[in-house]
């Protein structure tokens, strides 16, 4: 059975990061005026920041954000992945309820992670 379990767990991160980089890189892109954008994979993120244990999340943010960086600015991708790593920390997946009063203060921590991770990386 916990072979099953690992297996499960990675193939469900698999899917996630696919799912993140589809999102992510194609669908449903709201511009803002710092010249970014706000889209649907973000959110694929927390819920699988919720969702899995936090290695699995982790590899997920990092390889579905960062691939879709890789296909549509690759300049960016190498502080996607180390900002998507670390959106995913403040998230648990250890309650028996998905929506807890911490996983939805997370999401304005990981909301900030992004807006500063993505700020020093401008500057940088």
């Amino acid at each position: 059975m916990k072979e099953y379990q690992k297996l499960y767990r990675l193939v469900t991160a698999a899917l996630f990061a696919a799912a993140i980089a589809v999102m992510t890189a194609y669908m449903l892109h709201i511009p803002i005026p710092t010249g970014g954008y706000i889209h649907i994979g973000d959110a694929l993120i927390y819920l699988a920041a919720c969702l899995l244990p936090l290695p699995h999340a982790v590899g997920a943010a990092a390889v579905g954000a960062g691939l879709a960086d890789l296909l549509t600015a690759p300049m960016w991708m190498p502080a996607t992945v180390v900002i998507k790593s670390l959106v995913v920390l403040p998230f648990s997946s250890r309650g028996e309820r998905l929506l807890t009063r911490r996983n939805a203060a997370a999401t304005l921590l990981a909301g900030a992670i992004t807006v500063v991770g993505y700020y020093l990386a401008e500057g940088l």
